[in-house]
């Protein structure tokens, strides 16, 4: 084996060691943008879930206030008591404007 010859076996090894290495780094790269898109989809979850968990508390808070006002308006409860089993979460906000009584 002439010395070009040999020089071109090392020349395609070494392309090949390069494709190789190559292909290694993308595949660490593709498998780190994988994670990392897990990782920011997990944490968008969670702020997603905390908030759409906010939000219908204070949605079920507003119903209960509406539903008890409409009893108000209605004259159909029979007592302060009445109203208060009826809507716990709303006597405050019907009734009371801060400290005094409206």
């Amino acid at each position: 084996m002439s010395r070009s010859e040999q020089e071109k076996e090392v020349s395609v090894q070494l392309k090949r060691q390069l494709e190789t290495a190559q292909d290694h780094l993308n595949d660490v790269i593709t498998a780190k943008e994988a994670d990392l898109d897990r990782r920011v989809a997990r944490k968008l979850d969670a702020r997603d879930t905390a908030e759409r968990t906010a939000f219908e508390a204070k949605q079920a808070v507003m119903l209960s206030q509406l539903k008890a006002l409409e009893v108000v308006l209605s004259g159909k409860f029979y007592s302060l008591a009445y109203l208060w089993k009826y809507a716990p979460a709303v006597t405050t906000a019907v009734f009371f404007s801060g400290s005094r009584v409206v």
